[in-house]
C-alpha cells in the first residue's frame, strides 16, 4: 500500500495567491521537503512516479535506515503539528490533512506493522519492480536505462543480505509466494531484459556477466527461502483486530466502524 507517496505527489505545491497566509508558506516548504526526502528514501517509488533522479538506487532496509526513516517521519509530524491548519487557504487546507494522516500511517507501519521483519514479499516485489520499470518504460535512451539497470543489479545482493537478517517468522503463505516471485525475478533478469538490451548491442555483452551474477544471487536467495525461512514460517498473516482497524482507518481515510463498512458493501453488492 503506497498511500503516503500517492497523496504526497498530489500535493499542489502551486504558487500561492495574494490572500495566502504565512502558514501557507510554512506548509508549502514542509510539503516540498517531505516529498523530496521520501523520493530519495524510496527510489523505486520515484521511478514508478516518473522521477528518474534515483534510478540507480534501491531502498535501504537496514535497521539503521529504518530507524532514521522513522525519526524523519516524526520530525515532519512535529513540523506539521506546529502549523495552525485552520489558517491554511485553498488546496493547502486539504493537503495539510492528507499529508498529516499519511505521515501517521508511515509511523504506524514502522512502529507496529514492521512488515520488513515478517513479510518477504516486501523485498521481492520491490526488487523485481525496480528492474521491470527501467526495462519496460521507454522514458530515456536505452543506454541510460541500462546504466541504471546495472547499478541496481549491483545492489541486489545487498538487499538480499538485509532481507536474510530482517526476516524472522513470516506467515507460511508469504514465504511460499516469495519463492515463486523469486523464480520470476530470475527469469526477468535472464530473459525479460532482452528487448531493452537489444537496443544497445554494445552494452549487451558487457552486462551479461552481471546478469548471471544477479540471477545466481536470486537463486541462492530462493534456496534460503526454501531451506531456512520456510521451515520457520509459522507467523500469522492476520494482523489482529486492533492493528487491522488502524490500517483500515488509514486505507479508507475514515473511522466508519467495520460492521457499517460490511453492511454498506453488502448493500451495494
Amino acid at each position: 500500500m503506497k498511500v503516503i507517496i500517492t497523496a504526497g505527489v498530489l500535493l499542489s505545491l502551486s504558487i500561492l495567491s495574494a490572500a495566502a497566509t504565512s502558514q501557507d508558506d510554512a506548509f508549502q516548504k514542509i510539503a516540498g521537503d517531505y516529498i523530496e526526502q521520501y523520493l530519495q528514501a524510496n527510489p523505486e517509488d520515484a521511478t514508478e512516479l516518473g522521477d528518474h533522479r534515483f534510478d540507480g538506487q534501491l531502498t535501504d532496509y537496514s535497521p539503521e535506515a529504518r530507524a532514521k526513516d522513522l525519526s524523519t517521519q516524526k520530525e515532519f509530524r512535529d513540523k506539521l503539528n506546529a502549523i495552525d491548519g485552520s489558517q491554511l487557504t485553498g488546496a493547502n487546507n486539504i493537503d495539510f490533512r492528507i499529508l498529516k494522516e499519511n505521515i501517521d500511517y508511515e509511523i504506524f507501519r514502522a512502529e507496529e506493522l514492521k512488515e520488513s521483519e515478517w513479510n518477504p514479499l516486501v523485498y521481492m516485489q520491490s526488487l523485481a519492480n525496480s528492474l521491470y520499470l527501467l526495462a519496460a518504460r521507454d522514458f530515456a535512451p536505452a543506454e541510460k536505462r541500462i546504466q541504471n539497470l546495472q547499478q541496481r543489479m549491483e545492489k541486489i545482493p545487498g538487499v538480499i543480505a538485509q532481507a536474510k537478517v530482517n526476516l524472522k517468522h513470516p506467515p507460511r503463505v508469504h514465504t511460499e509466494t516469495a519463492i515463486d516471485q523469486t523464480q520470476g525475478a530470475m527469469s526477468l533478469v535472464r530473459e525479460g531484459l532482452a528487448p531493452l538490451l537489444d537496443q544497445a548491442p554494445q552494452m549487451k555483452n558487457e552486462l551479461a556477466p552481471l546478469q548471471e551474477k544477479t540471477a545466481a544471487a536470486l537463486a541462492d536467495y530462493k534456496k534460503w527461502l526454501q531451506n531456512d525461512l520456510l521451515p520457520r514460517s509459522d507467523g500469522n498473516f492476520r494482523l489482529g483486530g486492533e492493528k487491522f482497524r488502524k490500517k483500515l482507518h488509514f486505507a479508507l481515510a475514515s473511522d466508519m466502524p467495520m460492521k457499517e463498512i460490511i453492511k454498506s458493501a453488502q448493500t451495494d453488492l
